[in-house]
């Protein structure tokens, strides 16, 4: 019987790293998506264009950015280190305007602790972050 438990166990962590694999890919399908619509919404009305960095790629551009960010809220957490934050408390504090979902899905895998409890800084109880 042990044997059955672990051949299954096994088949369902291989099925669960594939799904995560598709979904990892759905997921970038989906910015590249947004990126291209975004670029013909610019190119279909010139007047709205932001202004704009230094990098003609806008993928290496965007990467870099996820990249600061997900610095910029360990560099923060490490700070107020034994304190936990929600999300839209690290956002006022540190990136205000920006989505950080992503960046906090990606930190939660390499360290990052979510759990619910109340935010040190709003006090509502939340799903709060903290190292």
């Amino acid at each position: 019987m042990p044997d059955a438990v672990m051949s299954t166990t096994q088949s369902l962590i291989t099925k669960a790293r594939r799904l995560r694999a598709d979904l990892a890919a759905v997921i970038e399908d989906a910015r590249a998506q947004v990126w291209r619509s975004r670029e013909l919404l610019l190119a279909r009305y010139p007047q709205i264009r932001p202004i704009g960095g230094g990098s003609d790629d806008a993928r290496n551009g965007a990467e870099k950015t996820r990249s600061l960010t997900r610095d910029t809220i360990v560099r923060f957490l490490e700070e107020q280190r034994g304190e936990v934050f929600c999300a839209d408390c690290i956002t006022r504090r540190l990136c205000p305007g920006k989505n950080i979902d992503v960046a906090m899905r990606h930190l939660e895998g390499n360290g990052l602790r979510r759990r619910h409890g109340q935010c040190s800084a709003c006090g509502k109880s939340r799903l709060v972050s903290g190292l």
